[in-house]
């Protein structure tokens, strides 16, 4: 594999074409939305007369104004408007709990007309800039021990608001965020698992004293990875296994998927059953190298950055849409416990496609600017 002096190189080559995005990225990025389109289309074709496909499509469309306008944005002005979009975030956060649609017992949603709004997605984004912008403007304080203990205090009012709704899968994505910042923000290593072991600590006794609870539905996923439960906790897991078998190695073939209808919500949580099923192993093994080129790619952006906020915006969204990967794939091969994250790019959802084409635009944005100041 190219080392970081190769990629490094590569880099100054593309500074000196004028290129000002990251070719390989953008081309992960856009396959795996059409396998995403493709796998919805055929999930819901039968059931919705094409009426999802059609939506996700819109979202699409839609999607690219936020992901051209933050393509745009530059490093200092994402740190200029920090402290105005952590204020925004906590709002909107905090509107959900009054205004939101409930559903499925989470109060979450957030609806303009026919345009459906999930402000916990755009939370995810919002913590990555303004955790980079707070270490960022503390460089000089990166060495003391009491630094990311101050990083994750920025982060607890969005975990409490999420917390709320319920959304525990969103608390876990914010975690991760404030984890993979801190790493790449410079940190030392024991500062960072200082805080980390304080942190378990405080959660098992807030546990013990009843402050924080499961609910009864996450105890029961959780129960469901050691007793097998088909028609319950685990029925949509045992149902996606079933698909990837009836999948084998080359697939039923497009469209001609029958165990798919059997998954509870298989266009969102479970869409990755649909490609096992009706695209066999071969192609699931295709959509995991669109996968790790992705993350590749943005690895590579986040390691050469030539500013710290860069390199720490760029960690953060590797983490998030990685963590998102590794939950969902886990859920769907029945090794992790339902937890509601979805699959990048390829599971339905508005504000989810809206927020990984803007991780993407991000990124992007960051390389621009490296490769400008490469020849400055």
């Amino acid at each position: 594999m190219m080392g970081v002096s190769g990629l490094r190189t590569q880099r100054q080559d593309s500074a000196r074409s004028g290129m000002s995005a990251d070719p390989w990225l953008l081309v992960a990025a856009v396959a795996l939305l059409v396998v995403g389109l493709m796998a919805i289309y055929s999930s819901t074709v039968n059931q919705s007369g094409a009426a999802i496909f059609k939506k996700q499509v819109t979202n699409l469309f839609i999607g690219l104004i936020p992901a051209a306008i933050v393509w745009k944005v530059t490093q200092d002005m994402w740190k200029k408007a920090s402290n105005l979009l952590y204020i925004a975030n906590l709002v909107l956060l905090g509107l959900v709990l009054f205004a939101g649609e409930t559903r499925k017992g989470a109060q979450r949603w957030i609806s303009f007309g026919a345009l459906e709004f999930q402000p916990s997605e755009l939370t995810k984004l919002l913590i990555i800039v303004t955790l980079a912008t707070f270490y960022a403007n503390r460089r000089e304080l990166m060495n003391q021990w009491w630094t990311p203990a101050v990083g994750f205090l920025h982060v607890v009012p969005s975990l409490l608001l999420l917390k709320a709704q319920p959304h525990l899968s969103s608390v876990m994505v914010v975690c991760v965020i404030w984890f993979a910042v801190t790493i790449a923000s410079g940190a030392q290593a024991r500062h960072i698992w200082f805080t980390v072991v304080g942190l378990f600590a405080c959660l098992v006794a807030l546990n013990l004293a009843g402050v924080v609870e499961l609910r009864g539905y996450q105890e029961d996923r959780l129960r469901a990875m050691t007793k097998t439960d088909l028609m319950g906790a685990d029925f949509q897991q045992h149902q996606a296994a079933m698909a990837f078998g009836k999948g084998g190695v080359f697939g039923t073939g497009y469209l001609k998927g029958e165990q798919k209808t059997r998954v509870p919500e298989q266009h969102n949580d479970f869409i990755f059953s649909v490609i096992g099923e009706e695209g066999g192993l071969v192609v699931c093994t295709m959509v995991l190298g669109l996968f790790g080129l992705l993350y590749f790619r943005i690895w590579m952006v986040s390691a050469l950055s030539g500013s710290s906020f860069g390199r720490m915006a760029a960690a953060g969204v590797l983490a998030v849409l990685a963590f998102h990967t590794f939950i969902n794939l886990g859920m769907n091969l029945q090794i992790l416990p339902v937890a509601g994250l979805w699959l990048p790019f390829l599971s339905y959802g508005g504000t989810a496609l809206w927020l990984c084409m803007m991780c993407i635009a991000l990124v992007q944005s960051i390389y621009r600017q490296d490769q400008e100041n490469i020849f400055k």
